[in-house]
């Protein structure tokens, strides 16, 4: 298994230990653990000080679901998912 250890773009807070007691640094930074049939097999960071990171925060709080999707589409913001197929969404 290859272990997970992205990041998202920017939106990852760069986590730096240099002169910061570990308290300090759990303070401004969210950490999301991905666990796969109870094995953690990576980490995600957000800086609770980068506005842009505010919906991905909510979205990993709330217990998400997570599907590959299929090839040629090109999902995104908006869309469904009916816990089968997505949807684009209706205007």
């Amino acid at each position: 298994m290859v272990a997970l250890d992205a990041y998202v773009s920017d939106l990852v807070a760069p986590v730096l230990s240099v002169g910061l007691r570990s308290e300090e640094i759990i303070m401004a930074v969210r950490t999301f653990a991905f666990i796969v049939d109870g094995d953690v097999i990576g980490t995600l960071h957000f800086s609770e000080d980068d506005p842009r990171a505010t919906q991905w925060i909510a979205g990993f709080a709330s217990d998400p679901i997570v599907r590959e999707v299929p090839e040629g589409l090109s999902v995104r913001g908006g869309w469904t998912y009916d816990g089968k197929s997505f949807s684009e969404p209706k205007e």
